[in-house]
Order: C-alpha cells, then structure tokens, then sequence
C-alpha cells in the first residue's frame, strides 16, 4: 500500500508518496500453491501406508489441516505443521445408506412408469420389492460399530512416557504404545511415533521427546517427525497399528532431528 506524507516546502503543501507497506500486506511468508500441493500429497501417503482398516470399517469422513504460511522467527525458518484426521465407521451402514438411496431413485422411476401404464400389477410387485430392499437396508445401517478415529500430524513434536507394559511394537525409528480408556477399558488409543534419529534406539527411552533443530532449517517443507493416533476400540486399533507400513512412513521423514 502506497502511503501519502505531507511537506510544507516555501509556503505550499506538498503531497509525497511513500513505499511503506501497510499492517497486513506482508505476504512474502505465505506458501504458493505448489507447496501445499507437496504437503498434502505427503500426508496422502501417510494415509496410504495405513493400509486397509480392520474388517468391517470404511473411512466416513476426512479433514486435512494443511498450512497457508511458512513457520519463520527471527529470520529464519522452522518445520511446518500439517496434518489429516478421518473418522471410520460401521462399512455396512454406509453401504446400507447408499443402497437405500438408490432403491427409492429406482422405486420413483419404475413407480412412474408403471402408473403411466395404469399397470396396477407392476406397482403391487414394485412396493412389495421396495419394502423388502428397505427392511434389508435398515437392517445392515443398524448394525453396530463403535467408530476408529485416525489423526496423522507433520512435525507436531509430541512428548509421551513410556509405560513398559504399554508398548504395542517398536522398531528403530517407531514406537507404538497404547493407552486405555479410562472410562471403558476395551476402547482407547493406540500413538505411533516416527523419528529416525530421536526414535533409533526405543529400548533406551523412558519417554518420548520428538523435537525440531532449534537453530532453524534449510528446507521450507522439510518433515522432522510424525505422529499418528488411532482412537477407539482398543483390540482394533491395535491390530491395524502392526501392520502400518512404517517403512513408507519413515520415508516420508526428510529433516534430521538432533
């Protein structure tokens, strides 16, 4: 924004314009679309290497977090923090909604047809066959399953302790422990952490400390370490958490924590 500062130069007012930038107009720190494209296709990956959730599930929902501005301080640049969250639910119900939807479109159609026939058999058949189809749809819709919650988080840098009897795998560079519900011990989380250097050797950790360089980094989108959350049915969560593959999520890690 260009602004205007008055002079009083032999008796006239001079009006001069000056380069100063406005509060707000600084975008230099803002990420350009490409940027965020190479974030989200990292976290896309990540998705992938979860492989197939536990028999019965299918992914509901989706929400990436996906950042607009580089991480900068006092010149110079930190690890950005993105991240996705899904939801997975009952597989049957929601193939039970999508094959209810489309026997009322189907019923609708067919029902207008036959009654521009005045085919009175045709819409007794039709309304048995559609009572039939619903009462098997809102059968399958009812059935249950306690929903898996999956948040994968960039360069988060969470703290946790190590509780022996909590570990679910680790291996260098990952660890996995799980935590019960304190409520209703056959729910809970199941945190799986990726650190290369920090996560080397797990069996000499109490805790687990992920960090960035304090000292700032020399590429923008670099990944340092990566978080991942399942939350639900305990049982469940853990059996998919052994067979993420950690090796494509460690690939995804190209910073080096100190």
């Amino acid at each position: 924004m260009i602004r205007f500062f008055p002079f009083l130069v032999a008796g006239f007012l001079i009006v001069l314009p000056s380069l100063v930038k406005a509060d707000g107009d600084d975008t230099a720190n803002d990420l350009a679309r490409d940027e965020v494209a190479a974030i989200k296709k990292k976290l896309v990956t990540a998705q992938t290497a979860l492989g197939a959730p536990p028999e019965g599930y299918t992914r509901t929902r989706e929400d990436f977090d996906l950042p607009t501005s580089g991480n900068t301080s006092g010149g110079k640049m930190y690890p950005i923090n993105s991240g996705v969250r899904e939801e997975y639910g009952s597989k049957a119900k929601k193939e039970g909604e999508a094959n209810q939807k489309k026997l009322e479109a189907d019923f609708q159609q067919k029902y207008a047809e036959a009654m521009a026939k005045n085919d009175i058999e045709a819409i007794g058949k039709l309304s048995m066959e559609m009572q039939q189809g619903a009462a098997q749809n809102m059968a399958a819709m009812s059935t249950p399953k306690e929903p898996i919650t999956v948040q994968i988080h960039f360069n988060s840098n969470p703290y946790d302790a190590i509780d022996p009897d909590a570990v679910v795998m680790e291996k260098p560079g990952v660890i996995a422990l799980k935590k019960k519900n304190q409520s209703e011990e056959s729910k809970g989380k199941v945190s799986l952490y990726f650190d290369p250097v920090i996560l080397k050797d797990t069996k000499k950790l109490s805790k687990i400390e992920l960090r960035s360089p304090e000292g700032g980094i020399a590429k923008k989108l670099a990944v340092f370490n990566i978080a991942i959350n399942l939350e639900g049915p305990l049982e469940a969560a853990e059996a998919w958490a052994k067979k993420i593959d950690t090796k494509a999520i460690l690939g995804l890690i190209d910073g080096a924590s100190k």
